[in-house]
């Protein structure tokens, strides 16, 4: 529907030659378009003072008195913004009584009047050309009754014009129907305008690439938001922001796919509005999970098929993460979304390896699949693969072919024992490579981590894979343990030669995150390394290395450091010893800085010790 008549009546409204003495309400659901409607009104009459006051979150009539007042006198309001409030106090106070119910007593408080000098809104003549626009009058902490009488101020007594916007579906004060008549003389609805409103939230992002994304699914994303059948423009203007930041992250080769944006729109848009309305987006990705459950199943089938263009069943589990963290945390792992967006099947061309083919089976028909399934098959028996984790990546996928009947050369319990096979014939011929993998951090989702995950998350055969991998894992780590204390303290000597390369192992996706690596070195060992140092700087590295561990974990994350414990403790006796012989020297800078860091990291590691003990008394005493 059009907002053309309510245009038009506010322009009559505004071009009026007389105080009109009432006021006119504009209403709509949150986010139908209020504000930008009114604002597109007003920037048609810039002849006429025109002053926007937003109630979100006042509590009293003073803090109105103050937003107008700095309006209508910006020049000392900027220079005493302190006194704003009390110059407002001291200027004439306008009289008369409020009566909003026509019983001949008034209604409001006439402390709570407004304290506006009235020469600030009068002209020469004495008619009011200033035009008071009053926003967010449900979301205002002062009672409706209160801030109706306010109002009526500027309507009856300083015959102003005035707009006020509202949802009157959230004001709660039942008597507010009633109260409203003395005050307004017009309400008029604000019809959602998707159109007119998208074209503005498209030109926001006119300067870059992603905009233009955006105008080339302009089709799609109005299909989208109808079928959301959510009626908040404004959240359709915070998910173009959210998405423009991921569309940013990607490579380059899927920014200029426009198959590719596409894509991502018709699975990133759904989500984030559906977020935006409360529902749980990790429950709407996991398409297998909800479809053993009857009752998920039909909840969240209900909301799937509000938008049949988005193939939830083929969501892999790496896009499932990637915007799982994205919509739910704000975070992108840039590489990892660089890795899993460039093994799209969009991207499927004459020389794509056979095994990304077979990731993309969906995308293939029947002759494609065949000769990539031969291919692969070879491909394993002659171990031309060396990335062990794209070893895992076509096992797991094998697997899940197996189990859906896709791969009958092979059970999904054979494909098990000659993915250990393979992984023990690399252990055997390629030691630097296996240590590689095996001896990474595997934060997402086990050893299936990288070149895009594969399949269903609840395969039987990757399940049985993953338990014997993380066994070799324990017993690698255990073997290596001499060898990796000796890594790591070459490279804390390194640090004066090779700057803050250390500092990428102890990141997030960094081998030694999660790892209880400091518990494998001696102290002594390690202040020995520190004290070769010549600047701050280096001292500097290495204390950033201790406290971001911590940072940026909850508590219930330290328990892969409790071991490291002692060698903080003893670290940091060794570390007086130091400073006391080292007085007068710059490296104490760093030295204190670290020693500043050992005893937070110390503290909280104590502090989750005793919590944990006291866990296992309660857990003891039920």
């Amino acid at each position: 529907m059009s907002n053309k008549p309510a245009e038009q009546y506010l322009s009559d409204y505004f071009d009026l030659d007389m105080s009109p003495h009432y006021a006119v309400m504009l209403t709509g659901a949150w986010g139908s378009g209020k504000t930008h409607f009114i604002e597109k009104v007003c920037d048609e009459h810039k002849d006429r003072k025109i002053h926007y006051i937003s109630l979100y979150g006042l509590s009293a009539t003073s803090e109105i008195d103050d937003l107008i007042y700095a309006q209508l006198h910006p020049i000392l309001a900027n220079k005493h913004v302190k006194f704003v409030g009390k110059l407002a106090t001291m200027t004439l106070k306008l009289g008369g009584i409020i009566d909003l119910n026509g019983d001949g007593k008034s209604d409001v408080d006439a402390s709570l009047s407004p304290k506006i000098d009235l020469s600030s809104i009068m002209n020469a003549d004495g008619n009011p050309k200033t035009i008071f626009v009053f926003d967010d009058f449900e979301r205002c902490g002062i009672e409706a009754k209160v801030l109706l009488g306010y109002i009526n101020y500027y309507v009856e007594h300083v015959g102003a014009k005035v707009v006020i916007l509202s949802n009157p579906e959230k004001i709660e004060d039942e008597n507010f129907q009633t109260l409203k008549e003395k005050v307004i003389g017009q309400s008029i609805e604000v019809q959602m305008d998707v159109d007119s409103a998208l074209t503005e939230f498209i030109g926001l992002f006119a300067e870059n690439r992603f905009g233009q994304v955006l105008l080339d699914n302009e089709i799609l994303i109005k299909e989208t938001f109808n079928s959301a059948n959510y009626k908040n423009l404004r959240n359709l203007r915070t998910s173009f922001i959210a998405l423009q930041r991921l569309y940013n992250a990607l490579p380059q080769k899927a920014k200029d796919s426009d198959k590719y944006c596409e894509e991502l729109l018709t699975l990133a848009l759904p989500l984030s509005l559906e977020m935006s309305s409360g529902q749980d987006i990790e429950m709407l990705l996991d398409y297998w999970s909800s479809v053993m459950v009857a009752d998920e199943k039909e909840e969240l089938s209900k909301i799937r098929n509000k938008y049949p263009k988005v193939r939830w069943a083929q969501i892999s589990e790496p896009e499932r993460l990637i915007l799982q963290n994205f919509l739910k945390k704000g975070f992108i792992d840039q590489p990892f979304l660089e890795q899993v967006a460039l093994a799209s099947h969009v991207f499927l061309e004459d020389n794509t390896p056979d095994w990304m083919r077979l990731c993309n089976v969906f995308y293939i028909d029947q002759a494609a699949f065949d000769t990539a399934k031969k291919n692969v098959i070879d491909q394993l028996s002659n171990h031309e693969f060396t990335d062990m984790a794209q070893v895992l990546l076509i096992y797991g996928t094998l697997m899940n072919f197996s189990e859906e009947g896709l791969f009958s050369e092979k059970t999904s319990d054979e494909l098990v024992g000659e993915a250990k096979q393979y992984i023990e014939f690399v252990e055997k011929n390629n030691l630097d490579e296996y240590a590689k993998f095996i001896g990474k951090t595997h934060h997402y989702f086990g050893f299936f981590d990288g070149f895009g995950g594969f399949g269903v998350p609840n395969s039987e055969g990757r399940k049985q894979l993953s338990s014997w991998l993380e066994n070799k894992q324990k017993a690698f780590i255990e073997n290596s343990r001499e060898m990796m204390a000796t890594a790591l303290l070459q490279e804390i000597k390194n640090i004066p030669k090779q700057g803050d390369d250390l500092t990428v192992k102890f990141d997030l996706n960094g081998e030694y995150r999660n790892f209880a690596i400091f518990s494998l070195v001696k102290p002594s060992d390690v202040i020995g390394a520190l004290s070769n140092y010549q600047t701050a700087t280096e001292w500097a590295i290495f204390s950033y290395i201790v406290k971001s561990r911590f940072k940026y974990s909850n508590v219930d994350s330290y328990d892969p450091y409790l071991v490291e414990l002692d060698f903080y403790k003893n670290l940091n006796c060794l570390l007086d010893i130091y400073i006391s012989n080292h007085q007068g020297k710059v490296t104490i800078l760093g030295a204190n800085d670290l020693k500043m860091n050992l005893s937070d990291v110390i503290e909280k590691l104590k502090n989750r010790v005793a919590q944990k003990e006291t866990m296992k008394v309660n857990v003891s005493a039920e």
